[in-house]
This record gives structure tokens, sequence and C-alpha cells, in this order.
């Protein structure tokens, strides 16, 4: 046998060794990574679970301001870790409403680039993100108190009740008497009304041309509020009705069936008028009071008073409609209706839980 038929065995037997071993060292390599991500992974989620603040040891840091109630932090040194947060207890106007732009504006002046403490106040909402208090390292007020004290937002009762968090109705309270931010306006729209007026699904009615001299009857009821009529003797023309000042559970929420059985049973196929009170709404709805013909109380205060609806403040303030508010309170002081039950969920609060946001 020649010498080069004896070599190529010896370097072949050499070549695979070296393989074998660069392939051990990927491997262990490879399996390394997979431990270090498994860790850091585990870290990751214990600490934003947390319902502790974040430990100061991992740098929290404001990188994105999106509007006035939700920003974006990371952990450092462990910077690509991104959650967005949600600020609790507070709900600013949407950047492209009225205020919007100066109220993301106020929050990136408190902190942008800075580091922050976050302390859980509630589990992920429906868009997954943290809710929580935030603190600028050093500061014992949240950047929540400061942006309601500023006038930048609205105490979000709902989430954050007057009575489990006084500071936070107070810093509102005081900024509407100092009529500071927002509260320059008389009537500024609260974000969640906005929301669900400027949907994407809804499209914006022309109005309507039909006359409201005359009397019409109750065709059809759709919900605790809403409700269809014909004129009197011209079944044909159809007004789709919103009835003022009132705001009922949604059919599909709790209590929602049977508002609109309650109303049903009060006014369908009944002679009624009505009294408009404001222009069609996005939906094209008429607003308006609705009266059974011969009776002197509106069906609307006839729904407050049963408790089957919520007394709309924003569209029929007290100081012009204190009888809704009177009502309203009544009815909540006997338990009556939806007031049976010690919290029951306002339907716009439904609305905003159920929506998509854009």
């Amino acid at each position: 046998m020649t010498p080069e038929r004896l070599c190529f065995p010896v370097i072949s037997t050499k070549f695979c060794s070296l393989m074998k071993r660069i392939k051990s060292i990927y491997k262990l390599i490879g399996s390394f990574i997979v431990i270090v991500g498994l860790v850091v992974g585990y870290f990751d989620k214990k600490i934003w679970q947390s319902s502790y603040p974040i430990s100061s040891e991992y740098g929290v840091t404001v990188t994105y301001v999106f509007d006035g109630d939700t920003i974006e932090v990371c952990q450092i040194p462990s910077t690509k870790s991104k959650k967005r947060v949600r600020l609790f207890g507070i709900d600013a106007p949407e950047f492209k409403q009225e205020g919007g732009q100066e109220s993301k504006n106020a929050l990136e002046k408190l902190l942008k680039n800075k580091k922050v403490r976050l302390v859980q106040r509630a589990d992920s909402d429906s868009y997954g993100r943290f809710v929580a208090e935030v603190f600028v390292e050093g500061e014992n007020d949240s950047v929540n108190l400061a942006m309601l004290r500023a006038g930048r937002a609205w105490h979000y009762n709902y989430f954050a009740p007057a009575n489990e968090f006084p500071q936070f109705h107070q810093a509102e309270e005081k900024a509407r008497r100092q009529r500071l931010g927002l509260w320059k306006n008389d009537n500024p729209v609260p974000p969640w009304e906005w929301r669900r007026l400027h949907s994407l699904n809804q499209q914006v009615s022309q109005g309507t041309t039909l006359k409201l001299s005359g009397s019409f009857v109750v065709k059809h009821v759709i919900d605790g509020d809403t409700l269809e009529l014909v004129p009197l003797g011209n079944s044909k023309s159809q007004l789709r009705i919103q009835l003022f000042g009132i705001d009922a559970p949604e059919y599909r929420q709790a209590g929602g069936k049977d508002c609109k059985q309650f109303l049903t049973n009060l006014v369908k196929g009944k002679q009624v008028r009505l009294e408009q009170r404001a222009e069609a709404d996005v939906y094209g709805r008429l607003i308006a009071e609705l009266y059974i013909e011969g009776e002197q109380e509106s069906v609307n205060i006839t729904m407050l008073r049963a408790g089957k609806a919520w007394h709309y403040d924003y569209y029929a303030p007290a100081s012009q409609y204190p009888s809704y508010r009177q009502v309203a309170d009544e009815a909540r002081k006997h338990r009556f209706g939806i007031w049976k039950d010690a919290n029951p969920m306002p339907p716009w609060e439904w609305r905003r839980q159920h929506s998509r946001r854009q």
C-alpha cells in the first residue's frame, strides 16, 4: 500500500474527531443559552406579575408615553423586556380628543426617561396592559395623583372607588374648583364617552327630517333607553329614539333584559308624544323625553324612579334637571331595580370594556 493511501484514513479520523468536538461545544453553548433564557423569562414573569413595587435594582425606566394614562417601561439592564402600563384610577383624554395632546405632554414632562417604581393595583386589562400606580424614584405621591391634581385626567371612580382611594377623588375635586387643565372647559367630554361616540364602527347620521308634531306609537323597544316609533296613521315611517338624560344597562349586560322588559311593558303599542332635547346622536337616534298620552311624568323619569337606569348627568346636568338627580338618588336609596346590587356596573363602563378600542 502506498504512503498516500495510508495518509487519507489518518486525516479523515482527525477531521471527524475535530468535528465531534465542535459539535459538542455548540450543544453546550445552545444549552447554556436556553437555560439563561428560561431563568430570565422566569424572573421577568415574576417581576411583572408581582403585586408589590418592582425592585429598584431592576431600574425600571419609562421609554415612551402613548397618551395621558398609558406608558411603556423597560427593565435595566434587560432593556428588551418592555411592558405597557395603564395608570390606575385615572382616565385621561384620548390623544385625538380635545385636551389629549396637553395631557400626554404633561405626563411626558413628569415621566419621560425617568426611573420609576410600579405598584400593581389590578390584573392586566383586556388590552394586556399592566395596571399600576407609578412613582418617580424619590417621590412619595404617585404620578397618577399628580395628573389628577393638574387637571389632566378624570378620576376613574369605578376602578378606584372614592371610599378606598379618597386622595384620587379629592385631587379631581380640587382641580375642578380651581379650573385647572381640562376643567377650564365648562363641560369637558369624558374620555369614555368620547371613545363610545368615535368608535370606528359608528356611522355618523345625517339626521332625520321627520317632524315631531302629532302623536306616535311605540313599535319596538330595543333596550332600556332606546326604542322605535311610528307616526300615528303612518306605519311606514320610523323614528329611533334615545331617551334623554338616562343610561340603561346594555341588553347583554347584567340587568339589561330586565330593564328592556320594564320599558316594553310601560310603552309598547302605546300612543306617545315627544319633547326633543338634543340633535340626533351619531347613531341617528333623536334625543328626547317621551310621554305616554295623558301622563304628566316622562317615561325617562319613570325609568329612573323604578331603578331601571342611571341618571346621565353629563347630558342632563342636575343644575338644569334636578328632578332627574332626585329621582335617581331616591331609587338608589331604596335599592330599587339595578340598585339591589351593591355595586352595579354603569353601562358606559360596560361599553368601554366590551368595545374594540382601535
